[in-house]
């Protein structure tokens, strides 16, 4: 919104540019963390579109709850087990065919722009 006020009626970065009155300097100093943000919804996406590609829903459940994938807190596979009424063995078995999966070439590669290079 703010972007699209600023195009329609400012020719100044000083000009306000949304309901706040913010101009669009105000809006972009400060968000160094911009990029950041939209690489970690970009992942989020691609990471949501690989588990329903290639896993079937108890998986990507499992995993999802396993490593924290919805709510950032990780649980060990006790914990995962108990929240999915499963045996903490089975829990281990899901996740390790699982992750295989995840590691064939084909999702490997389509995943593989977010890892860091050290």
């Amino acid at each position: 919104y703010a972007v699209e006020a600023f195009h329609k009626k400012a020719s100044s970065l000083d000009i306000p540019v949304d309901e706040d009155n913010r101009s669009l300097a105000e809006l972009i100093q400060g968000n160094d963390d911009v990029e950041e943000a939209v690489v970690e919804n970009m992942l989020r996406y691609d990471l949501d579109a690989a588990l329903k590609a290639h896993l079937l829903p108890r998986e990507r459940a499992i995993l999802r709850v396993r490593f924290g994938l919805e709510d950032g807190s990780a649980h060990t596979l006790s914990q995962t087990a108990k929240l999915m009424n499963l045996s903490t063995e089975r829990v281990r078995q899901i996740v390790t065919k699982s992750l295989s999966k995840l590691r064939r070439p084909e999702v490997k590669n389509a995943l593989q722009e977010y890892l860091l290079d050290d």
